[in-house]
């Protein structure tokens, strides 16, 4: 049996959308029930070696930036060097497929007329609308991808990872 851990990336916000940053994508960790406890088990190890304990989150932000809990590792790149090497061990070993589904929302607005009208007038109830709209279509679109994969015979031959990209 596989779990599938979910979560989005992005706001669904179709107003003042930003250039640089136009996705709204969810992603979901399929992990098999064999795996998950390793996979936690590992996790926790090594949170424990870099903070002695196991109430660190590993948000990609805070580890890219050095923020938050992850802050000890500035002025210490031998320390975080090391801690990047177990965490790619730790990703490498975890024996997981990630399915990811993306929404570029200026290319969305581009191609529904009648939603960038409702946006462009600021007609704001129906913007709420069309935003829960997206956030369901995304979520179901990942759905869809995790039950395919789950009949599939190809759940048992892939490697490590699986990217599913829907734009």
């Amino acid at each position: 049996m596989y779990k599938l851990y979910i979560d989005e990336s992005g706001k669904n916000t179709l107003t003042k959308i930003l250039s640089y940053a136009p996705h709204f994508a969810v992603a979901g960790v399929m992990v098999h029930d064999l795996a998950d406890d390793f996979i936690k088990r590992r996790a926790d190890q090594i949170k424990f070696k870099y903070w002695g304990g196991t109430k660190i989150t590993f948000h990609t932000n805070d580890m890219r930036n050095l923020k938050g809990d992850f802050s000890i590792f500035k002025g210490q790149p031998d320390l975080y060097y090391k801690f990047q090497n177990d965490f790619k061990e730790f990703i490498r070993c975890s024996q997981f497929k990630l399915l990811w589904v993306g929404t570029n929302k200026i290319s969305y607005l581009d191609n529904n007329p009648p939603i960038k009208h409702v946006v462009n007038n600021n007609y704001s109830k129906q913007i709420t609308t069309h935003e829960k709209k997206l956030t369901q279509n995304t979520f179901r679109r990942l759905w869809e991808i995790y039950l395919s994969d789950l009949v599939s015979a190809k759940t048992k031959q892939y490697g490590w990872c699986a990217i599913y990209e829907f734009i």
